[in-house]
Order: C-alpha cells, then structure tokens, then sequence
C-alpha cells in the first residue's frame, strides 16, 4: 500500500525527532558535543580556503577560456524566461 503525503512527512519527522532526541540526551554529554564537532569539521571541510586543486594546463587553459567567454545564448534559459506567469484571476 502506498503512504499518503501526510504519512511520509510523519515517517521522516519520527525519524528526524528520534535522531535530534538521541542526539540531545542530557545524559550523555560526549556524544552532544561530537554532534557539534562533526558539524563545525564539515563546515571547514567544505571552506577551507587553503584547499589547492592542481590541474594540467590544458585543462586550466579550457577552463580559462569558458570563463572568459561565456556562451551567448542558451536557448532552454531564454524559453524560461519568454514565458508569462498566469494572472492570479486565470487560475480560478
């Protein structure tokens, strides 16, 4: 039997509920601020600004290139933008 809607969003709540209450349990300290610890370590993980990414430079010249000439025209982008929002009074 396929879940409604309301009982996905339910499912995944419990679930998101039993992981934050696990995660908060003021009995266990340690494992509060591991939480913590792993949050803070993927937010540096991701900006680390010393990161250094080596290319060849062939690579580095295309991409140098597409920087600086970015293509004209995309056609799907310019159909997005040609079309008209309905008027609220189309929809009733």
């Amino acid at each position: 039997m396929k879940q409604t809607k309301l009982q996905q969003f339910l499912e995944g709540f419990w679930c998101i509920y039993n992981a934050v209450y696990f995660r908060f349990d003021l009995e266990d300290n340690i494992d509060r601020c591991a939480f913590f610890y792993e949050l803070n370590i993927g937010w540096y993980d991701m900006y680390d600004p010393d990161e250094k990414i080596y290319v060849t430079k062939e690579v580095y010249d295309v991409m140098i290139k597409a920087i600086n000439e970015p293509p004209k025209y995309i056609e799907g982008l310019a159909n997005l933008m040609k079309r008209k929002l309905p008027d609220y009074d189309d929809l009733k």
